[in-house]
């Protein structure tokens, strides 16, 4: 990690999610620290598979992943961790 910002734990598939502002991601590991996958390129991006500065995840109720970025205006993301993004 570069600038870990948030994490986020998914109890029922035992997946925990780092969110990194410096790297445009997020990471999500097992709970023995395996990297499972990863979401964003690595670096700033506009599209819809990259992140501009996330800055906090969560898992929601839905099961779903949130990504809140930082950028001129806030925004959440919903993902689908199971699979993958």
């Amino acid at each position: 990690f570069q600038r870990p910002a948030s994490i986020a734990v998914k109890t029922r598939s035992q997946t925990v999610y780092v969110c990194d502002t410096k790297l445009h991601s997020v990471k999500a590991f097992d709970y023995s620290g395996k990297l499972l996958f990863t979401i964003g390129k690595g670096e700033r991006s506009e599209e819809d598979d990259g992140f501009n500065v996330p800055s906090s995840v969560a898992v929601g109720k839905d099961g779903k992943l949130y990504v809140s970025e930082f950028k001129e205006t806030s925004e959440q993301n919903p993902f689908d961790s199971a699979a993958g993004r």
